[in-house]
């Protein structure tokens, strides 16, 4: 008896598997591939939502010290009308400080919010490439 399988049914080493079994086996695996893909489109995007949440928090920290700003320099205001001496520089020196240092944090963090890229590009190139691969295979 001849051990060895015709040619034409020898596909990955298995013999005994039918073109429709194979093809079975393949939407599967696209199947389980598809899921994986969108678990880790899901983490990227929950990776990138944090990124932006701390970023938020930035400009949210730097809106609210740019409140305290404003009401600093209203205060150096109003001492400067009911008592024209030193005491509403010394409010006003702090007023333009807090707001420096609120102006620094806000565009810190609309800065770095423009640079970020929202969609899952490693998800994406993945995706597109296992498109490619499954092109090239399926032929």
């Amino acid at each position: 008896m001849n051990a060895n399988p015709p040619v034409g049914h020898m596909i990955a080493g298995r013999s005994d598997r039918s073109v429709g079994e194979l093809l079975g086996e393949l939407a599967s695996e696209v199947g389980t591939l598809v899921k994986k893909e969108t678990r880790l489109a899901a983490e990227e995007m929950s990776n990138k939502a944090s990124y932006a949440a701390k970023q938020g928090a930035l400009v949210a920290v730097g809106a609210l010290i740019g409140t305290v700003s404003l009401l600093v320099l209203v205060s150096a205001l109003v001492l400067a009308l009911a008592n024209v001496m030193a005491p509403w520089a010394a409010a006003l020196v702090v007023g333009v400080v807090v707001g420096a240092i609120s102006s620094i944090l806000i565009s810190k963090g609309v800065v770095a919010l423009k640079k970020m890229d929202p969609r899952p590009v490693q998800t994406l190139q993945s995706i597109k490439e296992t498109k490619s691969w499954a092109y090239e295979n399926v032929k």
